[in-house]
This record gives structure tokens, C-alpha cells and sequence, in this order.
């Protein structure tokens, strides 16, 4: 079959020349002919289903490329009736239950509307424990839960995430992962997760990172659904799923508890196939940078840094200059310290290194070793220069001293909330270089009641001072943009191209001049390049070669139509018989000679038409005529359906305008998700800042109240430690009282002893004894201090200096100053007022008994004696 009628007949089934051309050039005859014939099968096959399809078809074959078609729509029913019907009225959005049953397949749907009730019946018993509101909810967000009897899914799911869950949160589990509702059974994944986190342990605090807010004790699995209802998709796998993941974990470096850890942190990483992934760039890292691949399978554990994510070629081409520009030892430190130093690209702090020694850095390696978060920041941007200017003018330092001294400043707070800040506070007339810390770190109350403002007056000074119309602001804008000048014309040229050619992740293995400092990273580099480039020049080479075909094909045919019409000859009336023998080409020449001749005449004729007839049979003609008649009707038909000669090009115009309709239609869109989602991220962060506001103002008003309570422990801690030396001190005389009191007793005794004798008349044989006893008082003879001592103590407790209390205490025993006895009430006793002198009363008659003691009874403390 010739090229040309191939052409032509495919080209009416919707088939682009150029693409024909293509397939032509590129594959054999027969290849190509079957290629062109099944194109071609394909193309009526579609025209055939779209002729009798309505304007869903379209809307099916976009899903069908999004990756599944539409379900089935939902039964004829109202939801709110639906709802009603299960006494769940109020507790659920029906139009979002709608929405959830539209994306159920028709089954599924009915099945909803089957089970509907004895799923909320089972939910709502004493077995399960859910209230009207939690069900409903449950409803709308998970109505696959529902479209199953209770018996094949509620129950068993709520059954054995119930043994240790709340029904509520087993609920939450539901509703944040919509699928885990497809699984008959939960048992074997809560068993394997339950193993996995018993393997958590402590972090050591020494290794870096947050510190975990839940002890490794505490970590069960209740408590990791409870926390995070999401972390139920790691239960939902078959059986043996978890331990294969955890065995390829440990297998790539992981130990147990770092498992138990991402388990615990990072869900979502378990349940993939990250163990290849982290294995192949710990070798490249370990490789680089000399670290163990232990410390880097550690690191990302611990960190998770972005450059996991990263290709081989990239994370080799980065460690590689990292390990050139500040060498192994110090890159891995800074990787130590700062995980995401990796993910810089090396372009970025080239260009950081010359613009800090351009800013007077004596040794600017040494300021990014230590503090590697200025690695990624690009320091010749605008913002980086005018929060730096900014801070610069305020602290009164050098652009080499603020660096080198004080590198963090560098890269906290956005610089129109600095130059509001710093404004505020030269307003409120305080020292904005003694106040930068709480202006750059914290929050807004604290900066307030540090400068001594309510939130009130900032308020209101920030709506009369905008940050546009803030001094500060504007010299920092115009200072950076000279700034930024000079770092310009600073910068080596080869720098900026780098910079500018390294934004795509291979870009720095092509860039001419650049040599990769590691050999092996080159070879990897260069061969993931030449396959890029290779495919990159067969496709361009085949461009080129299909344009300076067809462009030769075209000039042949405008210079030769002889060609055309011999060939087109040939195919309508077959081969002319050419004679035989010596003169048959000079014949074949000399009738070309002719034909010129003729088309010369034809053309100088203006008058006319001058038909040639050439002796051929009226079948010919028939022919000519039939085919002129059928190519008239392929281009009527064409321009009937509306096509042009542009829609047979490979990029036609319609195709174009349809394509930008629908990019501008999708950007739309987005646009628009975007702009929702900006503004409830900014609602949520507006939320959480207040939060923050009001918890920091009570968190320094209970600071002020614990300093109160501090001072009053103080002070009631001196009044204790005096009272407990005045109790030491009242002891003591306790004693000496006591000690006094048996002395006194004693000569009491005595003394009664010698009375009743005589009384009796005998010659007092105690008379001995009395006279020892009036010569050994060596209570009587004690140290007039201590008296002195008791003296002011009792003056003192009097005056009410020692404290409440102690000058209550009252003498049980009739104890006053010295060494006296007061006998209150005493019937028929002895009083001894004076340490010197006794008295004897009169002795009462006809009673024979005396009584010793204070208090005028004989059971209140004193004695019976019996002459």
C-alpha cells in the first residue's frame, strides 16, 4: 500500500500527519502499518462511543483518569429522614451525609439504608455506650460502618477496640480513618502493635531532641489511640504485616525501641516500606561524612529529616560538598546538630560564605559550624537584610560582631513584627538594645509587661502605627535594597549561576567548570545525567530529523511536480508502457519535452484553456474524476465537522485553547482551596496566639502569687525557729523548776516531820535532819543569772515579742518567780512565799492530816503524810 494513501486514509480517522510521519520514521514498514491500522481501530472505537453519549461521558472518562468511576448515586432518600427515622434528629449534618453516602459504591449505599437502625441500636446499648450525639456523628463522617449487620462489623470492631478503649475514642478511631471499617477483625494488628510498644524506652535526654511528653511506661496502646486516634491504620493490615515492617526496620540499623519510637511518633512511616529507603542513604551519609551508619540510622529515628526523602545522586552531591567546604569531621557535627543540613543546597551556602566575609566574618565556617541554621537561609535576600540591618542598628554592633556574637538573632521574627516591636518599645521610651532578646524570642504579653504596657495600648498604638508607615521599616527597606547591591557586586559571578542552575535537584552534576569533589558521586551523577540527556537528545533528534523530512519533501515537490504527477500517474492509470530498446529514453525525454512545452504555452495563453488529451481510455478519467469527487467530499466533510487544516497539525490550535481552559479552570480552583486554607490556618493560629496570650497572663499571675506565699513561708519560718528557742528555753526552767519543787517537797517533809514531833512533846530527833536540810539548798544558792534570765524571758513574752502563746501557760503547780510555792486553796498546808522564810500556820484541830500541793485538793498534784 503506498506511503501517501496510508496517509490520507488515516488521516480521515482523526490521525495527525506529523504523528504518521513519526511512527514512519521510526519503525519498520510492517511495524508501522500495524501500529497505524490498530490507531486506527482505536479512534473509531471512539468516536463510535462518544457519537451516542451523552455530557456524562465526559465526566465518567475524567474519573475513570483520576484512577476509579463515580460510584453509583444514592437511592432516592432524604437524609434527614433517614436520621429522624434512627432517632439521631440533630446530631449530624444531612447534607454531609449525603456527601459521605454519594462516595460509597451502590452496595455499600444500600446496605446503609439496610442496617442502618440495628447498627444505631447496637451502638447505643449498655454494651457499647455511645450517646445519640457520638452516633450520629459516627454516621456522618463513617456510614461504611453502617452498611454492614452489627454481628460482621460494629460489634466485633467495637468489641475488641473496646478492651481497652472508651467506646467515644474507638468512635474517633472510626471517623479519622474511614477505611479501618473494612476490616473484619482488629486482633491480630492491635497484637503486633501491642509487642512493638513494649520495646519503648526513655529517651536519654544527652542525644538531643524533644523530650517525649509520654513516659516509656505509659506507652500502651490505649494510650497511643487515645492520643492519636490516626495511629489505628497500623492495625488494620493483615496478620504479619507489622512484624515483617519491624523486622526490615531492624534489619536496616533500627533497634526495638527506636521502632517503638516511630511506632509511637510516626505512624504513617511504619506502614510503608522506609527500611530500603534508610538503609541506602545511612550507606551514603556513612560513606561521605565517616559517620556510622548507626548514628545516622539514629539520627533519622530520632529526627526525621527531609533528606530522607531525597534522591541518592542529591544527598551524595550535598555530603560530599559538605565534607569538602568544612570537611568530614566538622559535617558531621554540624549533621549531628542541626539534622536538616543536608537538605541545603550546596549552591545556597557557598553563596552565605562569601556574603559573611564580605560583611567582615574573620572566619565564616566557624560561625556556620556553630550554629548550622544559618546554613539554608539565604543571606542576600531581602528580608534576611533588613531583619539584619535592623538588629544591627539597634544593638550598636558590626555586621561581623552580630554574627559572630550573636548568630541566633539572625533568624527569628518576621521583619514587620521586629520593626513594630522595636518601634513600640523606643516609643514607650525604654533601651530597645536591652529589651532585643524579649522582642525577638518572646511572645507579646511578656514583651508588654516587660515594657510596662497593657494589652489595650498595643492595640491601640499598632492600629494608629502600621507597619508600612513605620520609620524603622521604611530606612530597612531602602538600606537593603544598597545593601543587597553591594553583596551583588561582591558575589563571584560563577556563585550566582550556581545558584540559579542549582534550583533543579540534578543542575550542579551539569554545571560547566564545577568538578564534584567526590569521584564515585560524579560517576553516579553523570550517569543519571546522560540518561536524562539521552532521552532529552533522542527526542530532539527526532524532532529535527521529522522537520528536515517533511521540509525536503515539501521543496522537492514545490521544485520537482513532475515527480508528483509520474508517481500519481502511476497509481491511478498503472505503469505506461515504455518502449523497449536503445531510443526508448530518448522518447521518454523528448515526451517530457513536450509536456513542458505545452505547460509553457498553456501559461503564456491567456485567453483560454488548451486540454491535452493524452490518448488514455475513458476508465482513466472515470477514475481521475471519481477521485477528485471523493477528496472534494473528505474536505466538505471535514469543514462540516469544523475541522481545519490546523486541527491536523501536532500541536493544533483548539487542543492549545482547550488545554490553557483547563489549567486556568484547575488553577482556579486551587486557587481557591488555597485561599480557604490560608484563612483557616490564619483563624486556628489567631486562636492558638490568644491562647497563648491568656496563658501566659495567668501563668505570671500565679508567679506573683507564689512569690506572696514565698515571703509569707519566710516569715512564718522566723516566727517558728523564735518560738522553738523560747520552748528550748522554758524546758530548761522546766527542769530547774522541777528540781526546786522536789528540794521543796523535801524540806516540807521535813519540816512537817520536826512539827509533829513536837507537837507530840519528844526532843525532835529530826532536828539533825533540819539543820542538814536548811545547810545543803543548792537550788536555793543557784546563779542569780538565771533568775535574771527567766526575768527577761518573762518580760519579753509579756510584751508579746516572743509570740502568742507562750505568755499564756499557767503555773499547774502553783509555781511563781524563784523558787516560791503558792498554795492556792491549800486547807490546813504550808505556803512558802519567800526562798528565806517559813511560816507555820496554826495547826487545825482535831485533824492530824496535812496536804502538800497546789490546788487545795489532795488529788490535784500534792501528797498525804500521816503523822
Amino acid at each position: 500500500m503506498p506511503l501517501w494513501c496510508l496517509l490520507m486514509y488515516l488521516s480521515v480517522s482523526g490521525v495527525y500527519a506529523s504523528q504518521l510521519l513519526f511512527i514512519v520514521a521510526h519503525f519498520p514498514c510492517t511495524t508501522a502499518a500495524a501500529l497505524c491500522c490498530l490507531h486506527v481501530a482505536r479512534a473509531a472505537a471512539g468516536s463510535d462511543s462518544g457519537s451516542g453519549s451523552t455530557s456524562g461521558s465526559g465526566e465518567a472518562a475524567a474519573n475513570q483518569k483520576r484512577g476509579g468511576f463515580k460510584p453509583s448515586p444514592v437511592p432516592d432518600v432524604d437524609a434527614e429522614q433517614l436520621l429522624h427515622s434512627l432517632g439521631l434528629s440533630g446530631t449530624a449534618d444531612p447534607a454531609a451525609l449525603l456527601r459521605s453516602l454519594c462516595k460509597l459504591p451502590g452496595v455499600r449505599q444500600q446496605g446503609v439504608l439496610d442496617n442502618a437502625a440495628a447498627v444505631t441500636a447496637h451502638l447505643c446499648s449498655p454494651a457499647v455506650g455511645l450517646t445519640a450525639q457520638q452516633v450520629g456523628q459516627l454516621l456522618e463522617r463513617c456510614p461504611l460502618l453502617f452498611s454492614w449487620p452489627p454481628e460482621q462489623r460494629a460489634a466485633v470492631l467495637f468489641g475488641e477496640l473496646g478492651a481497652g478503649l472508651t467506646a467515644a475514642v474507638a468512635a474517633q478511631c472510626f471517623t479519622t480513618f474511614i477505611d479501618a471499617a473494612n476490616c473484619t477483625t482488629l486482633a491480630p494488628g492491635l497484637a503486633e502493635l501491642a509487642a512493638i510498644l513494649a520495646h519503648s524506652q526513655d529517651r536519654d535526654s544527652s542525644l538531643g531532641g524533644p523530650v517525649p511528653k509520654v513516659p516509656a511506661a505509659q506507652r500502651t496502646l490505649a494510650v497511643l489511640l487515645t492520643s492519636n486516634p490516626g495511629a489505628v491504620q497500623l492495625v488494620c493490615n493483615t496478620a504479619g504485616y507489622l512484624q515483617q515492617r519491624a523486622a526490615q526496620l531492624e534489619q536496616a540499623g533500627f533497634t526495638a525501641a527506636e521502632v517503638a519510637a516511630m511506632a509511637w511518633d510516626w505512624p504513617e512511616v511504619v506502614c510503608t516500606d522506609v527500611a530500603a529507603n534508610v538503609a541506602s542513604r545511612a550507606a551514603v551519609v556513612q560513606q561521605e561524612l565517616g559517620m556510622p551508619a548507626a548514628d545516622v540510622v539514629s539520627l533519622a529515628a530520632r529526627r526525621r529529616p527531609s533528606w530522607l526523602t531525597s534522591s541518592i545522586c542529591t544527598l551524595r552531591e550535598r555530603a560530599a560538598a559538605l565534607a569538602e567546604g568544612f570537611g568530614k569531621d566538622a559535617a558531621a557535627a554540624m549533621l549531628l546538630k542541626t539534622p536538616e543540613t543536608l537538605g541545603c543546597d550546596p549552591a545556597v551556602w557557598r553563596r552565605n560564605l562569601c556574603c559573611m566575609a564580605a560583611c567582615g566574618v574573620a572566619d565564616p565556617k566557624a560561625v556556620l559550624q556553630r550554629f548550622p541554621l544559618l546554613l539554608s537561609l539565604d543571606q542576600a535576600a531581602p528580608d534576611f537584610l533588613q531583619r539584619w540591618l535592623m538588629q544591627q542598628r539597634v544593638a550598636q554592633l558590626s555586621a561581623a560582631q552580630l554574627y559572630e556574637q550573636h548568630p541566633a538573632w539572625l533568624r527569628h521574627r518576621k521583619v514587620p513584627d521586629l520593626a513594630q516591636r522595636l518601634h513600640f518599645v523606643e516609643q514607650r521610651g525604654r533601651d530597645a538594645a536591652q529589651l532585643l532578646s524579649f522582642v525577638l524570642y518572646k511572645p507579646l504579653l511578656v514583651l508588654l509587661a516587660a515594657v510596662g504596657a497593657s494589652q489595650a495600648e498595643w492595640e491601640a498604638w499598632a492600629a494608629a502605627n502600621p507597619t508600612a508607615a513605620c520609620p524603622l521599616y521604611r530606612w530597612a527597606q531602602q538600606a537593603a535594597e544598597e545593601e543587597a547591591a553591594r553583596l551583588a557586586a561582591a558575589l563571584p559571578p560563577e556563585l550566582g549561576r550556581l545558584g540559579l542552575a542549582s534550583s533543579h535537584p540534578f543542575a550542579s552534576c551539569h554545571l560547566a567548570g564545577s568538578a564534584h569533589p567526590n569521584p564515585s558521586a560524579q560517576r553516579a551523577c553523570k550517569g543519571t545525567g546522560a540518561r536524562t540527556a539521552g532521552t532529552g537528545q533522542r527526542g530532539a533528534m527526532s524532532r529535527s530529523l521529522l522537520g528536515a523530512g517533511l521540509g525536503a519533501t515539501g521543496a522537492t515537490l514545490y521544485l520537482k511536480p513532475e515527480v508528483l504527477q509520474d508517481w500519481a500517474r502511476e497509481i491511478m492509470f498503472g505503469p505506461s508502457a515504455r518502449p523497449a530498446g536503445p531510443g526508448g529514453k530518448e522518447l521518454e525525454q523528448l515526451q517530457r519535452l513536450v509536456e513542458d512545452l505545452s505547460r509553457q504555452v498553456a501559461a503564456g495563453q491567456k485567453g483560454g484553456v488548451t486540454v491535452v488529451h493524452t490518448g488514455t481510455s475513458a476508465t482513466g478519467s472515470y477514475v481521475l474524476y471519481g477521485a477528485a469527487a471523493a477528496g472534494l467530499g473528505v474536505v466538505v466533510y471535514f469543514r462540516l465537522k469544523g475541522w481545519t487544516f490546523g486541527d491536523m497539525l501536532y500541536a493544533t490550535r483548539r487542543g492549545l485553547k482547550e488545554g490553557l481552559a483547563q489549567v486556568s479552570t484547575g488553577l482556579e480552583q486551587l486557587s481557591a482551596r488555597v485561599a480557604d486554607v490560608k484563612a483557616r490556618l490564619q483563624e486556628r493560629i489567631a486562636q492558638l496566639m490568644r491562647r497563648q496570650e491568656e496563658m501566659l497572663g495567668a501563668q505570671a499571675e500565679m508567679k506573683a502569687s507564689l512569690a506572696g506565699v514565698g515571703r509569707d513561708v519566710e516569715h512564718t519560718r522566723g516566727q517558728v525557729g523564735q518560738i522553738h528557742s523560747v520552748v528550748m528555753d522554758l524546758e530548761a526552767s522546766m527542769a530547774e523548776v522541777g528540781a526546786n519543787q522536789r528540794h521543796a517537797n523535801h524540806g516540807i517533809y521535813v519540816l512537817c516531820k520536826a512539827v509533829s514531833e513536837l507537837m507530840a512533846g519528844s526532843p525532835i530527833p529530826s532536828k539533825a535532819e533540819l539543820i542538814e536540810y536548811t545547810q545543803q539548798h543548792p537550788v536555793w544558792a543557784a546563779a542569780s543569772e538565771q533568775r535574771l534570765q527567766r526575768r527577761a524571758l518573762a518580760e519579753a513574752v509579756a510584751a508579746g515579742t516572743v509570740g502568742g502563746g507562750i505568755a499564756g501557760i499557767s503555773s499547774g503547780a502553783g509555781i511563781s518567780s524563784g523558787a516560791g510555792i503558792s498554795s492556792g486553796g491549800l486547807y490546813g498546808g504550808v505556803a512558802a512565799t519567800q526562798p528565806d522564810s517559813v511560816t507555820f500556820p496554826p495547826p487545825p484541830l482535831p485533824a492530824r492530816h496535812v496536804s502538800v500541793g497546789g490546788g487545795g485538793t489532795a488529788g490535784a498534784g500534792g501528797f498525804d503524810m500521816w503523822s
